[in-house]
């Protein structure tokens, strides 16, 4: 387990987060535009947390952060 899975639909929102990010206890960061891409990722990967920068394209982000709390250990 490990790692972050970032959400934002805009390139600022994902550079701003992996700028915070730096820390070796959230690295790597794995970036996805939409919440598609990030339902995706999700099964391939086991994330130690997941950064929801919402709205997101693709998909309500209430409903992806449920989908990831009921199918992933991320916190």
């Amino acid at each position: 387990m490990g790692g972050t899975l970032l959400v934002s639909g805009t390139d600022n929102g994902r550079e701003f987060f992996i700028g915070l990010l730096k820390d070796d206890a959230f690295l790597p960061v794995t970036a996805a535009a939409s919440g598609d891409e990030a339902r995706r990722l999700l099964p391939e990967n086991d994330f130690a947390l997941v950064l929801l920068n919402a709205p997101i394209r693709g998909g309500g982000a209430a409903e992806l952060a449920v989908h990831a709390a009921q199918t992933s250990s991320a916190a």
